[in-house]
């Protein structure tokens, strides 16, 4: 936090003033959210990234012996269950549709874009850019628009 000047000194600000300016802060909830939101990241990745490679990996071998150590796995799905939360893979699926699809119309150009206004002539050049490009992936559809700026 920073500091602030009272009667002409410096101090730093108490946990109460904290609390007061900003609230109740739960540090816990925060994390939780974090690593939340880094597991739907992580489960809309493509499957050649290391990440989600070590994310699916099962490790061989055996465990040592006594209570098993929780995986961070264990903490997320504990994190689900008490938020009730049962179809997040779906949901972190949805997310990612969604979000491509604003990546290329965002990446669209100028002249298709223009048209979003108007569905039926948007829809027709569309498709007339598709045609005329004949894209087999989204790789390649990025790969052609870079090239051509």
């Amino acid at each position: 936090m920073s500091p602030i000047c009272v009667a002409g000194y410096w101090r730093s600000r108490t946990n109460e003033e904290v609390r007061q300016l900003y609230g109740e802060f739960d540090i816990v909830t925060e994390i939780k959210k974090g690593r939340l939101r880094w597991l739907g990241h992580v489960e809309r990745m493509s499957e050649e990234r290391v990440v989600k490679r070590l994310y699916q990996n099962t490790p061989e071998g055996s465990r040592s012996v006594g209570r098993p150590r929780l995986r961070w796995m264990d903490d997320m799905r504990e994190d689900l269950k008490r938020m009730g939360v049962t179809n997040w893979r779906i949901r972190a699926l949805q997310n990612g549709v969604h979000y491509m699809g604003i990546k290329i119309f965002n990446n669209l150009p100028p002249y298709i874009k223009d048209l979003s206004h108007n569905v039926r002539k948007f829809e027709i050049y569309l498709n007339r850019f598709l045609h005329t490009h004949s894209f087999y992936s989204i790789e390649e559809y990025f790969q052609h628009k870079h090239s051509t700026n």
